[in-house]
């Protein structure tokens, strides 16, 4: 992933703000300006996780006829569009140039602006859950950023989102895709097992390296992943706990699965002296009202979580870490009350959790993973797999998840620490019961 700055504001601000965001992209930034009766600056500071010597990758991109186009983020199957093009910002490009809209097309986690000088307008996407954020504002003049605390009248861009800013008016008109259960007939053949491993597949693979840190706790989501992987990305693939005490069950969970399994786990425990030392510089990262990320424990918790997974994953020289995101949201995890028994309702209930992810899971989970120049990647929100969840009716307790975890091998219960952390059986394996 990248950070994006782009403004009339003139070089020197625009690198100036570039280099306050290269924690979002260490691996250089530079900028393209087009534009003479309303002259407009684009800037990237970019984390360069695949081509990252090709100069073809090189953002932002100028084409040939004179539009600028930058992202942040990925498109894991770019390839499939690769229109004669060297990469994927080419291929981005190429996709705006012949005015197709890039969330019809790519399955990834992406924010990507088009400015086109002829008719002074700058076009910005975001991705269908909204897994890498945008800002932009109109006054007291435009300006489009990767983080919100970089502007002075930041709005977001709504996850599915196309904003269209006119550079003349200084004005802003904003849409969005309404996340539907079925988008793209090519998932209508495949099974709910195939489009999961497709996604874990591209997820990891998408990479110079190849290689990734999985955030492993002891619930069902992240227990499953770590399955897969173990399946066919062994030897790219380790896992990081996060954990605040020894008896903690999301750490003896981890345990269980990586000793057995022969995966390399890295413990890291949360030390009240450690979290007070970081709490101004988490807060700053968060991107948000302090108050907003202290009044709300789910918030803050998760958040020191992402916080020391990607310190984790930083020293140990991973660039991308996968989480289990989006499972509970997908199959009602959180179990609906009894006024949502009807399938319409239920169904309603699930998109409106994915479209609160964006604003809660997804944008602490990207801002603070970025902290520390690491890609934060979620597997369960890939287009394919999200489709086909959707498609599937409402059943409690993660039913569609756990049925793949059976054909897949794995016992959906044995690795949940609520079913064994008063039970000595699996910790005697690892030498952790007497």
């Amino acid at each position: 992933m990248c950070g994006i700055y782009a403004s009339s504001e003139g070089r020197e601000k625009i690198l100036g703000m570039l280099a306050r965001m290269r924690h979002r992209g260490p691996d250089g930034f530079w900028s393209q300006r087009a534009g003479k009766k309303y002259p407009f600056e684009v800037g990237v500071a970019r984390l360069a996780i695949t081509q990252r010597f090709d100069y073809g990758a090189m953002q932002p991109f100028l084409t040939p006829q004179g539009r600028i186009v930058a992202f942040n983020g990925e498109l894991y199957n770019y390839q499939e569009h690769r229109l004669d093009s060297d990469s994927e910002v080419q291929t981005l490009a190429m996709v705006l140039e012949q005015g197709q809209d890039p969330r019809l097309l790519f399955d990834g986690d992406f924010a990507a602006l088009y400015y086109e000088p002829s008719v002074h307008r700058v076009t910005l996407y975001r991705d269908r859950f909204g897994v890498c954020p945008l800002y932009y504002q109109t006054r007291p003049f435009v300006a489009v950023s990767s983080e919100a605390r970089r502007l002075a009248r930041p709005r977001m861009v709504p996850p599915n989102g196309k904003v269209i800013i006119d550079l003349a008016t200084r004005t802003a008109r904003a849409s969005w895709i309404p996340i539907p259960a079925v988008l793209n007939s090519r998932w209508e053949r495949v099974s709910l097992l195939a489009a999961l491993r497709e996604s874990v597949r591209s997820r990891i693979e998408h990479s110079d390296s190849g290689r990734a840190m999985l955030m492993l706790s002891g619930g069902l989501d992240s227990t499953l992943l770590a399955h897969y992987l173990t399946m066919h990305w062994k030897d790219r693939f380790e896992a990081v706990c996060v954990y605040v005490n020894e008896n903690s069950e999301d750490l003896i969970s981890a345990r269980v699965f990586c000793a057995s399994h022969g995966v390399r786990l890295h413990e890291y425990q949360i030390t009240y002296e450690e979290v007070r030392h970081d709490t101004q510089r988490i807060l700053e990262h968060f991107d948000m009202h302090h108050n907003r990320v202290l009044n709300n424990p789910l918030r803050w918790g998760g958040g020191l979580r992402t916080w020391y997974a990607a310190k984790v994953a930083h020293q140990h020289d991973f660039r991308v870490m996968l989480g289990g995101d989006g499972a509970d949201e997908l199959f009602g995890g959180y179990g609906p009350s009894r006024v949502l028994e009807t399938p319409p309702m239920q169904q309603r209930w699930r998109l409106s959790l994915l479209r609160s992810m964006s604003s809660i899971n997804l944008d602490r989970a990207n801002k603070l993973s970025l902290a520390h120049s690491v890609e934060y990647r979620v597997p369960y929100l890939s287009a394919g797999f999200s489709q086909l969840a959707l498609s599937i009716p409402y059943s409690p307790g993660k039913a569609p998840l756990r049925a793949i975890a059976t054909h897949s091998g794995l016992d959906p219960n044995y690795y949940l620490a609520a079913k064994y952390s008063n039970d000595e059986v699996p910790l005697r394996r690892i030498g952790l019961a007497a």
